[in-house]
């Protein structure tokens, strides 16, 4: 079932952890159906405007504009200006961040840039970027389509700025909860892998306890982590994940019900629409037809 929302990061792979690609919308409509994936990415719109949806929260960019996609997130682009518009998108693998911060600080830049909380800012429009944002951001244009090992290495320390200044920005890394958890990067990093996993198994069977065992940790320390990390417990965390894949295929396919309850891991149809209404206030029937005729009036 993934084949219709996991994008592959094994091109990443070959290009040092880096890819910087224009994308040319030629008209109205949509770019980038929603998907996911365990990159980090920026888009940098160039030209026109575009309607933006990350995790649920909605809103447009325009000329000037740079969006942050956190890891995991489930994403989509349409252009909204008739002409169509164009973005350069910048890839991220999860390794860079971690070579950028250092052994010590790691697991707490890449759990920055892995969870969507809803008071993380993911839009700057463009009077909010000073130089620390657009000169980085411009050698990344400029050298785009380059694929010589100097690029490689520009990209690279280009990307590493262009994070920097996104994480001095940011007002969520100075709160209270970040600054405790900047000095827990043993227990972060534990939660940075259980997140991972949960977002790679989400299908199956899964149950803290064995999370909890597989970290080397006892069951009641795994939770009291989980929680901390995430702000959730394990079990809710993993409903919303499942209820998460579920929207994009609901969004993205015609599978019926049954199955995709039982592609996110749900052994009854009852239990998925119960949970799935917990979570978006609606039944996976009513967003289907909420999802279309959004899509039909655009």
């Amino acid at each position: 079932m993934e084949r219709y929302f996991y994008e592959s990061d094994s091109h990443l792979d070959f290009s040092e952890g880096v890819r910087v690609l224009p994308i040319q919308s030629e008209q109205c409509g949509i770019e980038a159906l929603p998907h996911i994936h365990s990159q980090v990415e920026l888009i940098y719109i160039t030209n026109g405007s575009y309607e933006i949806s990350v995790n649920d929260r909605n809103f447009t960019a325009n000329e000037g504009d740079l969006v942050l996609f956190p890891q995991y997130s489930i994403h989509s682009t349409f252009a909204v200006s008739r002409s169509g518009g164009k973005y350069y998108y910048f890839h991220i693998h999860s390794r860079l961040i971690s070579e950028m911060a250092g052994k010590s600080k790691a697991p707490f830049f890449q759990y920055f840039f892995s969870l969507t909380s809803p008071e993380q800012k993911l839009l700057w429009k463009a009077d909010e970027l000073s130089k620390e944002f657009t000169n980085p951001i411009s050698e990344l244009i400029s050298e785009c389509g380059k694929n010589d090992y100097l690029t490689q290495i520009s990209h690279k320390l280009n990307i590493c700025k262009l994070l920097l200044a996104i994480l001095k920005d940011s007002k969520v890394h100075k709160s209270k909860k970040y600054r405790e958890l900047q000095n827990e990067n043993s227990s972060l990093s534990s939660m940075q892998k259980a997140t991972e996993y949960i977002n790679a198994n989400y299908a199956t069977n899964i149950k803290g306890e064995d999370v909890a065992k597989m970290l080397g940790l006892s069951y009641k320390y795994f939770l009291q982590c989980f929680s901390k990390a995430t702000g959730e417990g394990f079990s809710k965390y993993l409903n919303k994940t499942r209820i998460k894949y579920a929207k994009v295929l609901l969004s993205n396919t015609t599978l019926s019900v049954h199955n995709i309850a039982s592609a996110v891991g749900y052994n009854s149809d009852s239990y998925f629409i119960v949970e799935f209404k917990k979570d978006t206030g609606i039944t996976p029937l009513q967003f289907i037809k909420k999802y279309r005729e959004i899509k039909a009036e655009k």
